[in-house]
């Protein structure tokens, strides 16, 4: 962990949250979280599941600040809202409904 990265904690642990939230499974480790300040750099994860032994690693490899390109954020074409409903099916492809 580390504090040295320049982002806002408080939004990220907010982030955090609610990522862990939608999945009851995390609850403990929800809880666990709260008590770590920083930003994780390495991570180093081991589960089961379903027989099968699975180990994942990540490591942040590079910090650096820069500008958005221009557009990245603007609002697709044709993009229409919708309420989330997480029964229903959605279509993956690009450009569908």
């Amino acid at each position: 962990m580390t504090t040295t990265i320049m982002i806002d904690y408080s939004a990220y642990k907010k982030f955090g949250e609610s990522m862990m939230s939608m999945n009851p499974m995390f609850k403990d480790a929800m809880e666990e979280m709260k008590k770590i300040e920083g930003y994780t750099v390495s991570s180093a994860t081991t589960m089961n599941m379903m027989g099968a032994d699975m180990k994942t690693t990540e490591e942040v490899t590079e910090v650096s600040e820069k500008s958005a390109p221009p557009g990245i954020y603007d609002i697709p074409a044709g993009y229409k809202e919708a309420p989330y409903n997480p029964m229903q099916p959605r279509k993956m492809e690009m450009g569908t409904e």
